[in-house]
């Protein structure tokens, strides 16, 4: 799939099928052993409970089970699709990473550490910038996400 193509499309199916990361250089799809994102976030919910695992994000999964799948921690020829802007250690996770690129569907104003408060891809001092694009399909992964948590919430 192009890649113009998958940075439309990734969002929307971040929220509704699951984390993906796609390998640049040879087009593979390495995503997160086929769970859904609801399976993600009970999963990562129980983590948080059962385990204590505040790092359980669906985000810090995926790039755990990417760089699994390449036999590599550097993620360089790859780009995270999610649906909601990262938060601060996600986002250091990616930079740690070396994901070359990230698409997000809709902003995080409380916890997003991309555009709407840290802003860590712009400013971080390192040696590999994160290049990002946010905003692709912005109003179905926010209603997506809304009906999800709200479902959630019942």
């Amino acid at each position: 799939m192009p890649l113009v193509k998958r940075a439309v499309d990734g969002p929307v199916s971040a929220v509704q099928d699951n984390i993906v990361i796609f390998d640049d250089s040879t087009g593979k799809k390495l995503k997160d052993s086929g769970k859904a994102l609801s399976d993600y976030v009970e999963e990562g919910d129980a983590r948080l409970t059962d385990a204590r695992d505040p790092t359980a994000h669906a985000e810090m999964l995926a790039i755990t089970q990417a760089a699994q799948a390449l036999n590599n921690w550097r993620l360089e020829n790859c780009t995270l699709y999610v649906s909601l802007e990262p938060c601060p250690m996600c986002a250091g996770a990616m930079i740690h990473a070396r994901v070359s690129r990230l698409v997000f569907g809709t902003r995080d104003p409380k916890g997003g550490a991309v555009v709407s408060t840290a802003r860590m891809f712009d400013y971080y001092p390192g040696n590999h910038m994160v290049e990002y694009l946010g905003g692709v399909r912005e109003e179905s992964c926010a209603e997506i996400l809304s009906s999800f948590f709200m479902q959630k919430r019942l």
